[in-house]
């Protein structure tokens, strides 16, 4: 793929689209794909103060001989506007489900050292709370 091509689909994927007068946004996280993750939310409001947030984020790259970062995942969001909805701050509760594939990675520091001469695969599962505003 032509390097003008990826910058233009990076830049489309870039921007928060607001569409049918506020029922349904799509976005994506910059940071996820500092990683090298690929992923996209779409939020639709299910009420005059509530919307429901749905991001998954996927990433098939090898990084090398030996050198794995791979990983999908799944989120949703339930969101409590106090104004209303995608108006000003709202709170969350969200849940969260992936699987991963990573090793052979040199990071430094105590925490992620083993990274480089281990591999770690399974699953990971858990949920929070969220304070936002837009």
């Amino acid at each position: 793929m032509n390097p003008e091509r990826v910058f233009y689909i990076l830049v489309c994927m870039i921007i928060t689209i607001h569409c049918f007068s506020q029922e349904v946004t799509i976005g994506t996280n910059l940071l996820y794909w500092g990683t090298t993750s690929p992923n996209l939310s779409v939020e639709t409001a299910l009420g005059k103060k509530t919307t429901l947030e749905l991001t998954g984020a996927y990433n098939p790259f090898n990084l090398g001989e030996h050198k794995k970062f791979k990983h999908w995942k799944i989120q949703p969001e339930l969101r409590l506007w106090n104004c209303e909805k995608f108006v000003e701050s709202f709170f969350g509760i969200h849940g969260f489900y992936s699987e991963f594939n990573v090793g052979g990675i040199n990071f430094s520091g105590k925490i992620l050292s083993g990274l480089k001469e281990n591999r770690y695969q399974g699953y990971t599962a858990g949920g929070g709370i969220s304070y936002g505003y837009q």
